[in-house]
């Protein structure tokens, strides 16, 4: 599983449109944000991880995105 090493992280679930945006580099705003801010989450959609980001009042900034 890719995430067992990322497990201490936050685990963000994204839709298709925001997991397009993450792959791309691009900013990506969550419709739930929960608690306002994470140093460091890990982005998913379905079962693939898809980068570690910085969360920020729902929006999410990839610091490293995954290869597909």
């Amino acid at each position: 599983e890719p995430c067992e090493g990322l497990r201490h992280l936050t685990q963000v679930t994204v839709n298709d449109e925001v997991a397009s945006r993450i792959r791309n580099g691009q900013r990506g705003r969550i419709a739930d944000p929960g608690s306002a801010s994470e140093a460091l989450v890990a982005v998913t959609c379905g079962s693939d991880l898809l980068a570690m980001a910085t969360l920020d009042e729902g929006v999410l900034r990839p610091r490293k995105v995954f290869p597909a």
